[in-house]
């Protein structure tokens, strides 16, 4: 039914891993993934789907799925922008973490969790603004931020984490 793509040359597994990274990625900004005219909507997303992806620059996650999956966009050094629509209610952990180009992130009002170490590393990350339901900023969250200076956490929180703002947040 499918064929196996083999390689043991690293620029050529790098070129054919990004490329599917890239194919996928399209597929999100629609309405579903259409296969001999069936629509198949994406409802999830597994862990590490992005993960080390050097070539995404942006990202609109569906209305569709409700959680971004733990390492789902963890290494993804181009990307500087993630919509996230209604209907997230959780960002799992590491989800972003080590995207050190993010500058735009938008949240949407339907999270209620950003679990631990979500954008820790997030170089680029100046400001956030987090949902007015929010209820859980879990450990480390946005550690290492060095130049976020900029939040405002939402009176709906019921716990912080630890070290939230840790090693080197201006806030």
């Amino acid at each position: 039914y499918g064929q196996m793509l083999s390689t043991t040359n690293r620029a050529e597994y790098k070129a054919i891993h990004n490329e599917l990274y890239q194919s996928l990625a399209q597929l999100m900004y629609g309405d579903g993934l259409v296969v001999n005219g069936k629509t198949y909507t994406i409802t999830s997303l597994a862990a590490y789907t992005f993960a080390d992806n050097t070539i995404l620059k942006s990202i609109k996650l569906p209305s569709t799925i409700t959680e971004v999956s733990s390492y789902a966009f963890r290494g993804c050094r181009s990307l500087e922008t993630v919509i996230i629509q209604e209907g997230v209610t959780v960002i799992k952990e590491y989800a972003f973490e080590s995207c050190e180009n993010l500058t735009n992130v938008s949240l949407p009002s339907t999270l209620l969790q950003i679990d631990t170490w979500a954008f820790n590393c997030c170089y680029a990350l100046t400001s956030i603004v987090l949902p007015n339901k929010l209820d859980v900023i879990g450990d480390y969250v946005f550690s290492n931020c060095n130049i976020l200076s900029s939040i405002i956490i939402p009176k709906s929180v019921t716990s912080i984490g630890y070290a939230v703002f840790g090693n080197g947040c201006f806030i």
